[in-house]
């Protein structure tokens, strides 16, 4: 069955919010404004945007296609990491 791209995002993060939120009160973290915001940009620029679009990828390209670029993640992150980060060095 084809769902909507939308619709499988926002469904897997409101299945998620639930199963993790109960967890929050035994976390000790001791976090700044900063730190506080870059979670927040974290959290709803770069993971729900990445995933959105990640999701709207493998919704709608080929099959070849998606599984392809889900074998080269891996090897791509790790390359990104060591060139624009210095990663290893």
């Amino acid at each position: 069955a084809h769902m909507d791209h939308e619709i499988r995002t926002w469904a897997q993060f409101a299945l998620a919010l639930p199963l993790f939120l109960p967890l929050a009160p035994w976390a000790t973290w001791s976090l700044s404004m900063v730190d506080v915001l870059l979670m927040i940009h974290l959290g709803l620029v770069v993971t729900l945007i990445g995933h959105f679009l990640w999701v709207k990828a493998t919704t709608e390209l080929p099959i070849a296609t998606t599984s392809v670029l889900s074998y080269l993640q891996l090897p791509v992150t790790l390359a990104m990491n060591w060139l624009l980060l210095a990663e290893g060095q």
